[in-house]
């Protein structure tokens, strides 16, 4: 017998089974029941299904009944479930089923620019007569024509090191951890934005690092709001993305970098600073590791832009800093990849890796400008604007739904994924906005997928 009486009270959907004996199919006629309702109009797109267990009680049925016929109805795309917010109703999908998704969600720029290059590059490494040595353990820190162009790509941004100050990592993430683990430390903390670089946000809670979210505006984090965070919650470093936060796409400008080093010198706090750019900007410019040099851990991060899938990023660090962080790197993976590192330090010694990434910023400003006029709004500021990612901001109404259900809704309504701002909170903070790739496709398709987007947000 259902516990409660339902007279009087509101559900947003009260299937006519009631009462109706138990049979082995009946979750199979309450998940028609409940795809009816939706088909017909009745449930709208986001409507908030009934618990399954209060649902089971209105119907005097098992609770596995409900289950069963709510993962028959998810299972076809008719709704969908949240992680502690509940199931919903999701909007008609409105490609054909056998149309794969564009796909606006991995930051992947123009993986086919630049492969001949590339090639070439590994060919002639594979030719040299030391290439054998470059299968073998030796020079686990990279050899030394690979940590001097390491130099020569982080003075790209200003950045002036010796080959004893850089390290060579298997890709950003591995310089990430090692900063989290051999740097920071377990049980620390560390300020960031308060939306930051989703994988980040992952590696610090896998790490046990406290992420403390400082407010920001469009210059970037606010010092004063450091200096407080630092004062009350013991932070020991500040992850910043100074040439191009992500998600947000907020460029710091040179006063802020400025501002915000005082407060490192002055509570001796350590800097991780993410530093990827297509191009770096012209005219006067300098990284936080300028101004912060004893204090910065930067990551020369571009050379992912070149090839992702070539797992190589260079690290420069001083003193304690640069011990610690290739300490944590020995413990943890050992070595770079030898090959891929002789084939990076090709790249950039001959100049192919500046060359390509000079082409991938031609193709991206043009995506900016496809973006830009769909969105009828003024072009960026910046006159060659190379972002790889934007921005879109969510309505009231898709606002206040869960991330992944938009996520979700997005995906069945446009045929288009995503990445919600759920992705970048750095403690939980909700975000009315999704993220989207615009480096992936090619300008048709990117029109086609927002215009599929924009009516649905």
């Amino acid at each position: 017998m259902p516990v409660n009486s339902f007279a009087r009270y509101a559900m947003a959907w009260k299937p006519s089974l009631r009462h109706v004996p138990p049979a082995d199919n009946l979750y199979i006629r309450l998940a028609e029941e409940l795809i009816a309702a939706i088909s017909s109009g009745e449930l709208k797109p986001g409507t908030r299904l009934p618990p399954q267990r209060e649902l089971a009680d209105f119907l005097d049925i098992p609770h596995t009944t409900v289950t069963r016929a709510y993962n028959f109805a998810r299972e076809r795309g008719y709704i969908y479930g949240s992680v502690g917010k509940g199931t919903f109703v999701a909007a008609p999908f409105a490609q054909p089923p056998d149309r794969a998704p564009i796909d606006l969600r991995v930051v992947d720029p123009f993986p086919s620019l630049g492969t001949d290059e590339i090639l070439s590059a590994a060919r002639r490494v594979l030719d040299c007569k030391y290439a054998s040595h470059l299968f073998t353990y030796a020079m686990r820190d990279g050899t030394d024509r690979q940590r001097a162009a390491a130099c020569q790509w982080a003075a790209r941004l200003g950045v002036m090191a010796q080959p004893s100050e850089t390290a060579i990592f298997p890709g950003t993430q591995s310089i990430l951890s090692a900063a989290l683990l051999g740097v920071i430390g377990s049980g620390e903390s560390v300020a960031c934005d308060p939306f930051t670089y989703s994988n980040f946000v992952q590696l610090a809670r896998l790490a046990k690092v406290r992420l403390v979210p400082v407010r920001g505006d469009a210059c970037g984090m606010l010092p004063d709001a450091l200096d407080t965070a630092v004062k009350r919650h013991s932070v020991k470093g500040v992850f910043l993305m100074p040439l191009c936060a992500n998600p947000t796409g907020v460029t710091m400008p040179e006063q802020r970098k400025a501002e915000l080093a005082r407060v490192v010198r002055a509570r001796n706090i350590v800097v991780i600073e993410d530093a990827a750019t297509l191009v770096p900007p012209e005219g006067k410019f300098s990284t936080m590791f300028a101004r912060c040099p004893d204090r910065t851990i930067h990551i020369a991060a571009s050379m992912r832009l070149v090839a992702p899938g070539m797992r190589i990023s260079f690290a420069v660090a001083r003193g304690d800093l640069f011990r610690n962080l290739v300490r944590s790197l020995h413990l943890s993976a050992i070595k770079a990849s030898a090959l891929e590192a002789e084939i990076a330090a090709e790249l950039v010694t001959s100049g192919y890796a500046d060359a390509i990434l000079r082409l991938k910023a031609i193709h991206a400003a043009e995506r900016n400008r496809v973006f830009d006029s769909l969105l009828g709004v003024e072009s960026s500021s910046c006159d060659f604007d190379n972002r790889l990612f934007r921005t879109l901001p969510l309505s009231p109404r898709t606002a206040s739904m869960p991330g992944p259900g938009i996520e979700e809704l997005i995906e069945h309504e446009a045929g288009v994924r995503v990445c919600h701002a759920w992705r970048f909170a750095a403690a939980g903070q909700s975000g009315g906005f999704i993220r989207v790739s615009i480096a992936t496709q090619t300008p048709e398709v990117l029109s086609l997928a927002l215009s599929r987007m924009l009516p649905i947000l």
